[in-house]
């Protein structure tokens, strides 16, 4: 039986890998690149609220990509015993 954390995510992760397969599939790549900064990251999320091009799934794809930055940011800090 799933429980209500798998209720929620599961379709938000199968709706965000299709929508990051599509966008691949048209070009759209680059969220690795260092350029792809978490500040830009962050702009982006709030474009897309202050035009109210709020898509949910958009909105969870930016999120995992900054999530994503912000760890590896943090592992490297580990790494080097440096300060965030």
């Amino acid at each position: 039986m799933k429980d209500q954390f798998d209720l929620l995510l599961t379709p938000l992760v199968r709706a965000m890998k299709l929508k990051l397969r599509h966008k691949e599939a048209y070009g759209w790549h680059g969220w690795f690149d260092e350029s792809f900064t978490e500040e830009l990251i962050r702009k982006k999320i709030y474009n897309q609220v202050r035009r109210k091009l709020i898509d949910p799934v958009d909105i969870a794809n930016y999120a995992a990509f900054l999530y994503y930055k912000q760890q590896f940011r943090l592992s490297l800090c580990r790494l080097t015993d440096s300060k965030p």
